[in-house]
């Protein structure tokens, strides 16, 4: 964070206040925002404002198949369903 802050100009309070609402208001063309997508952003944000563990973990259901993979390199179906990504914050 100080290093963007230093290449920023900014002090790294604003500088993660500055990402972290940046962030929150993501959203990739072409991918449909869902409940899971903005939970997944939320606690990324608050790791950016606040520190602590980010852990992410994939469990995709059904299991992510070899000709799905293509799924991966094009925009369509929101990601963080098709690959069952959760985040989770710890301090």
């Amino acid at each position: 964070m100080r290093g963007l802050a230093m290449a920023s100009g900014k002090s790294p309070a604003v500088t993660r206040a500055d990402l972290a609402a940046e962030i929150r208001r993501y959203a990739p063309p072409n991918v449909l925002i869902t409940d899971d997508l903005t939970k997944l952003l939320e606690t990324t944000a608050r790791f950016v404002e606040q520190g602590g563990t980010l852990a992410l973990e994939a469990r995709p259901d059904p299991p992510l198949a070899l000709d799905k993979i293509g799924m991966l390199m094009r925009p369509g179906p929101d990601l963080v369903d098709l690959l069952g990504l959760t985040a989770t914050l710890s301090k």
